[in-house]
């Protein structure tokens, strides 16, 4: 039995014994969900692209320690940084595809013997727009931290 004392605000004093009951769980508050669930709400809040003040109070309010919190949002920004060099490698990779695509309408123009100058002029928007991608892609390895929004996107 462990005793518990109080004072009550009109000054009257309280004592009784209280007995722990192990294997239980703390009783959450309204609006708290258990741990795991807090977890994987704040990993989608971080990827979503919520800041780490937000996502370290959100996880404080659902009965974290803020040095729990903290090494957890910390971790979760870098599981954010690894998601978001993988999508700039995908970028990469496409935008040189697409880079390719004048270059391989070249090709089949010149064994056709015909060059179709709007389907041409496609193939170079295509191109260009691949040029594009992979300097996306480049700035989403080299500066993950700076970019903004969805981590999906």
């Amino acid at each position: 039995m462990i005793p518990v004392k109080i004072q009550c605000g009109c000054g009257q004093r309280y004592a009784f014994e209280v007995e722990p009951v192990e294997g239980r769980g703390a009783t959450l508050l309204p609006g708290q969900v258990d741990r795991t669930q807090a977890e994987h709400e704040a990993r989608a809040k971080v990827l979503w692209g919520d800041p780490p003040q937000v996502v370290t109070a959100y996880l404080i309010t659902q009965g974290f320690s803020r040095p729990e919190a903290a090494s957890l949002v910390e971790g979760l920004f870098q599981e954010r940084a690894a998601t978001i060099r993988g999508n700039g490698i995908k970028k990469i990779v496409l935008g040189i595809a697409m880079m390719f695509v004048p270059v391989v309408a070249v090709f089949i123009f010149l064994s056709v013997g015909l060059i179709h100058w709007g389907i041409f002029a496609a193939t170079i928007i295509a191109g260009f727009w691949g040029v594009w991608t992979v300097f996306g892609g480049i700035r989403m390895v080299v500066t993950p931290k700076a970019v903004e929004g969805d981590a999906a996107e």
